[in-house]
C-alpha cells in the first residue's frame, strides 16, 4: 500500500521562534546543504521570497535560478508553507510546513513535508535526508546564537535575537577592501562591489551566503 502519510522531523532550537523563523527563510541560503540542489558543484545559494505567493529557488552559476516551489503560507515568527517541486514533477508538488513553536530555553520547529497522493507519492521516499538537513540548520541557529557580529555599514550591532541575523552577507566594500559583515537594512545602499570592482545587482546580493567565525571573520 502506497505510503501517503506527510514525512514529519522536530528540532529543539536556542533561540526564540522569532528569530528561528528570520534565519529560516532569510537565511536558507547560508544553511542548505548543497547536496540536495539541481547541481552541489555549482551551488551558490538559495532565496526564499517573503510573501505568500514568492518564491524559492537555488541560484547556481551555471543554471542560474532553480525553481524549488512557492510560498502559499507566510506567518512571521509562527508558520510557513510552501509547495515543493525538486526532486520530483513540477507538476505534481508536495507541501511543506514548517511551524516554530515557543519552548523553554529557546523554541521548537516542527516540519511536516505531505501533500502526498497518487501522482506524486512515488517521490517520497527520496526526502528521507530532512533530519541531516535540519541538522544543519540547527547548527546554523547555535552559531547565531553564540555569535555578535556589527554591519560594518551603518554601525548597528547584529545581536542574538535580531532577524538582520538571518540576511547577513559577506561582501567587499569600496570603502573597506576588507571583507565586510553588512546586515539587511544596507545591503542595498552600501555600494557594495565583487573582487573585481564591478556593482552587485539584487539577484547577486541575494544569492550571497555569509561567513561566520571567531570575532565574526572566518
Amino acid at each position: 500500500m502506497t505510503d501517503l502519510q506527510p514525512i514529519r522531523v522536530d528540532r529543539r532550537l536556542p533561540v526564540a521562534a522569532e528569530t528561528a523563523f528570520a534565519a529560516f527563510s532569510d537565511g536558507i541560503g547560508a544553511w542548505w546543504d548543497p547536496a540536495y540542489s539541481a547541481n552541489a558543484d555549482t551551488f551558490s545559494g538559495a532565496v526564499m521570497e517573503n510573501r505568500v505567493g514568492g518564491r524559492i529557488y537555488g541560484v547556481h552559476t551555471d543554471l542560474g535560478e532553480v525553481s524549488w516551489g512557492s510560498i502559499v503560507a507566510w506567518e512571521p515568527g509562527t508558520r510557513l508553507a510552501w509547495s515543493w517541486t525538486l526532486a520530483q514533477n513540477r507538476d505534481h508538488p508536495s507541501l511543506l510546513e514548517v511551524a516554530f513553536e515557543p519552548d523553554p530555553g529557546g523554541s521548537v520547529l516542527r516540519l511536516s513535508h505531505g501533500g502526498w497522493n497518487e501522482d506524486n507519492a512515488a517521490s517520497r521516499h527520496k526526502f528521507g535526508d530532512w533530519p541531516h538537513i535540519l541538522d544543519r540548520f540547527v547548527d546554523h541557529v547555535r552559531r547565531i546564537a553564540t555569535t555578535g557580529e556589527r554591519c560594518e555599514h551603518c554601525g548597528r550591532d547584529v545581536a542574538l535575537g535580531t532577524p538582520l541575523f538571518a540576511r547577513r552577507v559577506t561582501l567587499i566594500s569600496e570603502d573597506d577592501p576588507d571583507v565586510a559583515f553588512v546586515c539587511l537594512d544596507c545591503r542595498k545602499d552600501a555600494n557594495l562591489v565583487d573582487a573585481d570592482g564591478n556593482p552587485l545587482d539584487e539577484s547577486q546580493l541575494a544569492g550571497m551566503k555569509y561567513v561566520v567565525g571567531r570575532g565574526g571573520r572566518a
